[in-house]
């Protein structure tokens, strides 16, 4: 029969040093894959300001009024400078705080 080995996960640790309870490791890991997860969430929010942004510019309702002040039917190029050139992002700004 061989001998029991030990659970590596109540034993401590000794990393560069300093001895860790599993514990306390787990915990910083956990720690800096919540981190990481965040940063992941604010990167989506960003993109998805950018994308509802870009879906607002590019709508009916701005390209109505683009095509209202250029006095011919504007095409997205046209529509989009409308938006950036009027106060568009400054109004989405204000609203979506």
């Amino acid at each position: 029969m061989q001998p029991a080995l030990a659970d590596p996960a109540s034993e401590p640790r000794a990393d560069c040093g300093i001895i860790l309870m599993p514990v306390e490791y787990r915990l910083s890991a956990l720690q800096a894959e919540n981190e990481a997860l965040k940063q992941q969430v604010r990167d989506l929010m960003a993109r998805n300001r950018l994308l509802e942004q870009l879906a607002i510019a590019l709508g009916d309702v701005n390209r109505y009024y683009a095509s209202q002040t250029l006095g011919w039917c504007a095409n997205e190029n046209e529509a989009f400078d409308h938006f950036v050139f009027n106060g568009g992002k400054k109004h989405y700004d204000e609203a979506h705080r």
